[in-house]
């Protein structure tokens, strides 16, 4: 395992301890919320109503089908509808147009009014209308309300002037008929037809569908007795029912599900098809157990400092996403200490052991560093590995043969590997033609280069050079005869090429140069690869 994948490993830990242990998250950093602008506006139709209710839909208009990109990464526009208040405000946070690439971008934006913001009677029903040209978006804020309000559509009928005519005597049950201007005055309420229910003068249309003369009477309860905080719902008949399921407090909170009987669902109908509900736990007074969606959570986007997407405790302390749809931000307290993408994680802090935290890594720029209380050292028993608790002692052979414990697998992806050893050994009898060689296994690698030098006596070296490697044959790197039989030093050092494809192992070899007088390759002699 190399050191960058040690750093991997360690993040993912720590960001596992912050989404399971402390549960915090961030908005967008300082810089990227300089490439970013608050738009926002407030929608009115040229009769002054406001577009209460209504959404806006933000649309980045791109010259010759080209991609945006941000700050060098791809930038992704928003495509939902946002909602405006009942003052028909919103606000947007858009990509900067002077700070999108390619240069030359604009927005351009689609208002549309909500179903019954004006009643049919006089009201259009739901409208829409958009931009006629699209408008650069600039600036840490920008008001877009004049654009918009220029070409708004109004939301209510012009009834209009005019007289009407008639010819002719009016036929009874039908509307009179007019070719000259006249005044439509009945003599007397009873001449007045309701056009809508056709009952005479003020006479209401019952559900029986007959026309009712107004009286008096007494609405009894016979549906059931009304309860104090009850929510009243229609029982199909005169009367009414109390529904014991849906509660209210008095004032303010709504509160579905008996204890004790039925659980609390909240259901939403889709517009199209389905049903989407929140459901609550069995036991709804302990804290931590969850309510249960049926569908997938779409939040906002948040913003450090301010607020956020998914909030834990504060205001300030939440995930968000950030100014790319596919990335993931954290913050703490109104400080972002996280950023995520599909290639980078990015800590803005130390990452730290969970048990003492004391023993951390420290990312700044070009440097990665041990830091922490506890004087932490970076260790990996993958990337250095000894000869083991006892020495090890060639074989009877004349043959390169794998030191044990001295052994590393590389994985199956081509990549490039350094190594390097430091060795003891003794040999009884000394004798010519021993060899410390390398070798890479069961894939033949791209090449290995390596280079060799062995103490023959406690001054003199003995060196040589492997080039080029790319069997799966062991070689000799260093040939050699010591000239004592005391504990003398070796190193080894080289680069690996690995070619992918298949599993390759790295090992390192001796060999005696006489098959009876054997080598001994000390206890605490070792190897590490990058």
């Amino acid at each position: 395992m190399t050191l960058h994948k040690v750093k991997w490993y360690l993040v993912a830990y720590v960001v596992l301890d912050l989404l399971i242990g402390y549960a915090g998250v961030i908005p967008l950093g300082t810089a990227a919320a300089a490439q970013f602008t608050t738009v926002t506006g407030t929608v009115v139709d040229p009769n002054g109503l406001p577009y209460a209710n209504g959404t806006i839909v933000s649309v980045l208009i791109l010259p010759g089908g080209t991609s945006p990109t941000l700050s060098g990464l791809p930038y992704s526009p928003p495509t939902q509808p946002v909602g405006l208040d009942a003052n028909g405000s919103f606000t947007l946070q858009l990509a900067d147009n002077n700070v999108l690439l390619p240069g030359g971008t604009t927005w351009n934006f689609t208002v549309c009014s909500a179903i019954g913001t004006v009643q049919p009677a006089s009201g259009k029903g739901p409208v829409c209308f958009t931009l006629a040209s699209p408008i650069t978006i600039t600036g840490t804020s920008q008001s877009i309300s004049a654009n918009l309000n220029a070409v708004a559509l109004a939301l209510t009928r012009n009834p209009g002037t005019g007289t009407v005519t008639s010819s002719g005597a009016p036929i009874a049950g039908n509307i009179p008929k007019f070719t000259t201007a006249t005044n439509i005055a009945p003599a007397a309420a009873s001449d007045i037809v309701n056009l809508f229910s056709g009952c005479v003068g003020t006479l209401p249309l019952g559900a029986d569908g007959a026309c009712h003369a107004t009286g008096t009477g007494t609405v009894t309860n016979t549906g059931g007795a009304l309860t104090a905080n009850a929510v009243v719902l229609g029982a199909g008949g005169n009367d009414t029912k109390v529904s014991t399921g849906i509660t209210t407090n008095g004032a303010s909170e709504l509160d579905v599900g008996v204890n004790g009987g039925v659980g609390g669902v909240l259901g939403g109908n889709g517009a199209t098809s389905g049903k989407a509900t929140i459901s609550a736990p069995a036991v709804a007074g302990t804290s931590t157990n969850p309510w249960a969606f049926s569908n997938v959570l779409q939040v906002p986007q948040g913003a450090i400092g301010t607020g956020q997407a998914i909030g834990i405790g504060s205001a300030k302390t939440g995930f968000h996403s950030g100014s790319i749809d596919a990335t993931l931000g954290a913050s703490i307290n109104g400080t972002e200490v996280l950023f995520m993408n599909a290639s980078t994680f990015d800590p803005a802090m130390p990452v730290c052991d969970y048990a003492t935290f004391t023993g951390c890594l420290t990312f700044a720029a070009n440097l990665i560093s041990a830091t922490g209380s506890g004087s932490p050292i970076i260790h990996s028993t993958n990337n250095t590995k000894a000869v083991g608790t006892s020495d090890f002692t060639s074989a009877n052979s004349a043959a390169l043969q794998a030191i044990t414990g001295l052994s590393f697998p590389l994985g199956s992806t081509a990549q490039v590997f350094t190594f390097h050893c430091a060795l003891m050994y003794s040999q009884a009898t000394n004798v010519a033609g021993d060899q410390f060689g390398v070798g890479v296994i069961t894939t033949a690698p791209t090449n290995v280069n390596a280079s060799g030098s062995v103490y023959t006596n406690v001054t003199a070296l003995q060196g040589g050079v492997l080039n080029g490697l790319a069997t799966t044959t062991p070689t000799a790197v260093v040939t050699f005869q010591p000239a004592v039989t005391s504990i003398l030093r070796a190193e080894l050092d080289g680069t690996i090429e690995t070619a992918g494809g298949g599993a390759a192992t790295f090992n390192v070899y001796v060999l005696n140069g006489t098959a009876a007088d054997v080598i001994v390759v000390k206890r605490g002699s070792y190897c590490t690869i990058y």
